[in-house]
């Protein structure tokens, strides 16, 4: 029995990143978006807090305290604790 082995190299390797940068000061959460996307903001019981259309630039949300799951239209996630 004999077996043929062929290494290849890969075509692309590209990290994927989501354009938006999401950071929290109090209790507002700020959005700093390199196109335009929605930003669905989920409490950690899954409830919808808010949907946003985000356009390129910075533009932020007053929450109340607790955790929230961030969900991009681009598919990435995020967690953010607001005190």
């Amino acid at each position: 029995m004999k077996y043929k082995v062929v290494l290849t190299t890969p075509t692309a390797v590209v990290p994927v990143e989501s354009g938006v940068s999401v950071h929290t000061d109090g209790n507002r959460l700020y959005f700093k978006a390199a196109r335009p996307m929605t930003a669905r903001i989920y409490t950690i019981t899954g409830a919808m807090a808010q949907q946003l259309a985000l356009s390129e630039g910075e533009k932020y949300v007053t929450l109340s305290r607790g955790t929230y799951i961030i969900m991009l239209s681009d598919g990435t996630t995020q967690k953010v604790y607001i005190k």
